[in-house]
Protein backbone atom coordinates (compact mmCIF):
# COMPACT_ATOMS: atom_id res chain seq x y z
CA UNK A 1 0.00 0.00 0.00
CA UNK A 2 1.18 3.25 -1.00
CA UNK A 3 0.28 6.37 0.43
CA UNK A 4 0.96 10.28 0.65
CA UNK A 5 1.15 11.19 4.16
CA UNK A 6 1.91 14.45 5.84
CA UNK A 7 3.85 15.07 2.43
CA UNK A 8 5.82 11.70 3.09
CA UNK A 9 5.72 8.87 0.76
CA UNK A 10 4.73 5.74 2.55
CA UNK A 11 5.79 2.08 1.57
CA UNK A 12 4.30 0.07 4.53
CA UNK A 13 1.93 0.69 7.05
CA UNK A 14 2.28 -0.85 10.41
CA UNK A 15 0.58 -1.65 13.86
CA UNK A 16 2.67 -1.54 17.41
CA UNK A 17 1.54 -2.47 21.21
CA UNK A 18 3.63 -2.40 24.18
CA UNK A 19 2.37 -3.94 26.63
CA UNK A 20 3.65 -2.64 30.08
CA UNK A 21 2.36 -1.82 33.86
CA UNK A 22 1.29 1.58 35.75
CA UNK A 23 5.31 2.58 36.97
CA UNK A 24 6.25 1.94 32.79
CA UNK A 25 9.19 -0.07 34.10
CA UNK A 26 8.15 -3.69 33.20
CA UNK A 27 7.07 -4.80 29.62
CA UNK A 28 5.79 -8.03 28.18
CA UNK A 29 7.67 -8.30 24.94
CA UNK A 30 8.37 -10.84 22.20
CA UNK A 31 11.83 -12.29 21.21
CA UNK A 32 11.97 -13.57 17.55
CA UNK A 33 12.97 -17.50 17.37
CA UNK A 34 15.13 -19.35 14.81
CA UNK A 35 11.91 -19.92 12.74
CA UNK A 36 11.41 -15.92 12.13
CA UNK A 37 11.51 -15.75 8.70
CA UNK A 38 13.60 -12.49 8.67
CA UNK A 39 16.95 -13.97 9.67
CA UNK A 40 18.58 -10.40 11.23
CA UNK A 41 15.94 -10.20 13.86
CA UNK A 42 16.10 -14.05 15.03
CA UNK A 43 16.70 -13.64 19.13
CA UNK A 44 15.88 -9.99 19.06
CA UNK A 45 13.38 -8.37 21.00
CA UNK A 46 10.05 -6.71 19.93
CA UNK A 47 6.63 -5.40 21.20
CA UNK A 48 3.35 -7.18 18.97
CA UNK A 49 2.09 -5.90 15.99
CA UNK A 50 3.16 -6.45 12.38
CA UNK A 51 1.59 -5.21 9.06
CA UNK A 52 -1.38 -3.56 8.08
CA UNK A 53 -2.94 -5.38 5.48
CA UNK A 54 -4.32 -3.55 2.31
CA UNK A 55 -8.27 -1.78 3.25
CA UNK A 56 -7.47 -2.79 7.40
CA UNK A 57 -7.92 0.26 9.95
CA UNK A 58 -5.06 -0.01 12.33
CA UNK A 59 -7.39 -0.15 15.13
CA UNK A 60 -8.00 -3.54 13.25
CA UNK A 61 -5.18 -4.37 12.63
CA UNK A 62 -3.60 -4.53 15.84
CA UNK A 63 -6.24 -6.44 17.53
CA UNK A 64 -5.60 -9.24 14.44
CA UNK A 65 -2.09 -8.94 15.24
CA UNK A 66 -2.43 -9.42 18.91
CA UNK A 67 -4.54 -12.57 18.01
CA UNK A 68 -1.73 -13.82 15.63
CA UNK A 69 0.59 -13.60 17.93
CA UNK A 70 -0.68 -14.09 21.24
CA UNK A 71 -1.63 -17.65 21.73
CA UNK A 72 -3.63 -17.88 24.92
CA UNK A 73 -7.32 -16.40 24.41
CA UNK A 74 -7.40 -15.14 28.34
CA UNK A 75 -4.76 -13.20 27.00
CA UNK A 76 -5.37 -11.99 24.07
CA UNK A 77 -9.37 -10.96 25.34
CA UNK A 78 -7.53 -8.54 28.37
CA UNK A 79 -5.16 -6.70 26.22
CA UNK A 80 -7.58 -6.13 23.24
CA UNK A 81 -9.79 -4.31 25.62
CA UNK A 82 -7.32 -2.06 27.17
CA UNK A 83 -5.72 -0.83 23.86
CA UNK A 84 -4.85 2.86 23.70
CA UNK A 85 -3.61 4.72 21.00
CA UNK A 86 -0.74 6.81 21.79
CA UNK A 87 1.03 8.19 18.64
CA UNK A 88 2.45 7.36 15.11
CA UNK A 89 6.14 7.10 13.74
CA UNK A 90 7.72 7.28 10.26
CA UNK A 91 10.88 5.69 9.88
CA UNK A 92 13.84 5.90 6.94
CA UNK A 93 12.46 3.49 5.50
CA UNK A 94 9.01 5.05 4.42
CA UNK A 95 6.77 3.47 6.80
CA UNK A 96 4.26 4.63 9.06
CA UNK A 97 3.77 3.29 12.54
CA UNK A 98 0.97 3.22 14.35
CA UNK A 99 1.68 2.56 18.45
CA UNK A 100 -0.74 1.58 21.01
CA UNK A 101 0.14 0.43 24.70
CA UNK A 102 -1.74 -1.82 27.47
CA UNK A 103 -1.46 -0.76 31.08
CA UNK A 104 -2.12 -3.60 32.55
CA UNK A 105 -3.90 -3.76 36.01
CA UNK A 106 -2.66 -7.19 36.82
CA UNK A 107 0.63 -7.15 35.69
CA UNK A 108 1.53 -10.08 38.16
CA UNK A 109 -1.11 -11.71 36.54
CA UNK A 110 0.55 -12.28 33.56
CA UNK A 111 4.31 -12.87 34.69
CA UNK A 112 2.35 -15.90 36.62
CA UNK A 113 1.18 -17.19 33.61
CA UNK A 114 4.85 -16.79 31.99
CA UNK A 115 6.46 -18.15 34.88
CA UNK A 116 3.83 -21.04 34.69
CA UNK A 117 4.65 -21.69 30.90
CA UNK A 118 8.80 -21.07 31.54
CA UNK A 119 8.56 -23.82 34.36
CA UNK A 120 7.05 -26.78 32.11
CA UNK A 121 9.68 -25.28 29.29
CA UNK A 122 6.07 -23.81 27.39
CA UNK A 123 6.79 -20.66 26.22
CA UNK A 124 6.56 -21.16 22.85
CA UNK A 125 2.91 -21.93 23.25
CA UNK A 126 2.27 -18.18 24.21
CA UNK A 127 3.96 -16.79 21.17
CA UNK A 128 3.22 -17.21 17.61
CA UNK A 129 6.65 -15.73 16.24
CA UNK A 130 9.29 -16.97 19.47
CA UNK A 131 8.35 -16.49 23.17
CA UNK A 132 7.06 -14.02 25.46
CA UNK A 133 9.32 -12.49 28.36
CA UNK A 134 9.10 -10.11 30.53
CA UNK A 135 11.55 -7.32 30.58
CA UNK A 136 12.59 -4.29 32.87
CA UNK A 137 13.44 -0.42 31.38
CA UNK A 138 17.00 -1.82 32.77
CA UNK A 139 17.59 -4.79 31.22
CA UNK A 140 16.20 -3.23 27.54
CA UNK A 141 19.26 -1.08 27.25
CA UNK A 142 21.11 -4.37 26.81
CA UNK A 143 18.72 -6.06 24.32
CA UNK A 144 19.40 -5.81 19.88
CA UNK A 145 15.73 -4.44 19.04
CA UNK A 146 13.66 -6.15 16.05
CA UNK A 147 11.96 -3.77 13.28
CA UNK A 148 11.08 -0.49 14.44
CA UNK A 149 11.29 -1.32 18.58
CA UNK A 150 13.52 1.55 19.44
CA UNK A 151 11.83 4.49 18.16
CA UNK A 152 8.46 2.89 19.41
CA UNK A 153 9.70 3.37 22.51
CA UNK A 154 11.11 6.36 22.27
CA UNK A 155 8.10 7.90 21.68
CA UNK A 156 6.26 6.00 24.21
CA UNK A 157 8.77 7.31 26.65
CA UNK A 158 8.06 10.98 25.68
CA UNK A 159 4.48 10.68 25.39
CA UNK A 160 4.06 8.71 29.24
CA UNK A 161 4.06 11.41 31.01
CA UNK A 162 0.91 12.26 29.47
CA UNK A 163 -0.77 8.69 29.50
Amino acid sequence: MEKILKNREIKKIGVSCIITEKTFTKFIMQRKDKQYPVPQFVNCITFFGGGVEYGEAPEVAIKREIKEEILLDELQKIIISQLQYFGTIYTKFKHQVYCYYVLLDDFIYFEKIILQYKQKSMLDKLCSEGVIETLTSNSLENETFAWNTDKVLELYRKNSRNI
